[in-house]
């Protein structure tokens, strides 16, 4: 069903499912044959809803909502206050069913495929890129809004590269992004900069991590036209464009 997102990702490998999804994820079956499937995680008190997919010939026939309804029910049980997810623009039947479940848009993001080259050279000397430790994790994701656990739970997988950017000089130096790169994709997420200087840094601090056959890779630019703008014109191209939704438990 992978297919059915339209999107150019490729399918996860099955040990990959086997390992890291097949724990939460649901199947909706009609007279014993799957027509729909829904993944999510649990991080801290949020439900993320990764994927929703419903074969083409068993759409509006209520399998959507009734993984989404399923998926509702056991984020309510793990203790989670509030569910989210990505759709994307496009997609008005989704977007509407999430809206009928109680979700609202909180902000854009576009989905980019960003040349590596571009970031050659171009950060100020005053940036400094190491690995995210452990004990960074919450600052990082309070400071970069981003979901608690998410950075935790990106560091579970194998061949992820975690990076943390500061700027400014010794002994004060202040958190300017932080991104999570999958050579494997290959692809950055979460990625997430206070300025395009600091995106292209980022960029620059993930190309040795890249396989030797790829010169590009993609980003989700998440609640930020102006870095999203800044690449376009350095030679990105815009893949997608999709909106973040989030709802009550």
């Amino acid at each position: 069903m992978v297919p059915e997102l339209a999107v150019p990702d490729p399918c996860p490998p099955a040990e990959t499912f086997r390992r890291y999804m097949v724990g939460t994820a649901r199947i909706a079956e009609r007279d014993g044959v799957p027509v729909g499937i829904a993944y999510y995680q649990v991080l801290d008190r949020a439900g993320y809803v990764r994927n929703l997919i419903t074969d083409p010939d068993h759409r509006r026939t209520g399998a959507g909502r009734a993984l989404m309804e399923d998926v509702r029910t056991l984020l309510r049980a793990a203790g989670c206050a509030e569910w989210r997810l990505n759709v994307r623009e496009a997609n008005i039947p989704a977007v509407r069913l999430y809206e009928s479940l109680g979700f609202t848009p909180a902000y854009q993001s576009k989905v980019l495929v960003v040349p590596l080259r571009i970031a050659d050279d171009e950060h100020p000397p005053t940036m400094v890129v190491r690995p995210i430790e452990p004990d960074d994790d919450p600052i990082v994701e309070r400071e970069l809004d981003l979901l608690p656990g998410l950075v935790a739970s990106a560091r579970g997988r194998p061949g992820r590269v975690l990076l943390l950017l500061e700027d400014g000089g010794e002994p004060v130096r202040s958190l300017a992004g932080a991104a999570v790169f999958d050579p494997a994709f290959p692809g950055a997420y979460p990625f997430r900069a206070r300025s395009a200087d600091a995106a292209l840094a980022l960029l620059a601090a993930i190309r040795p991590h890249a396989r030797p056959t790829d010169d590009s890779i993609s980003l989700v630019i998440e609640d930020a036209e102006a870095i999203a703008a800044a690449l376009l014109a350095r030679g990105a191209t815009l893949r997608d464009e999709m909106i973040h939704m989030r709802g009550q438990l």
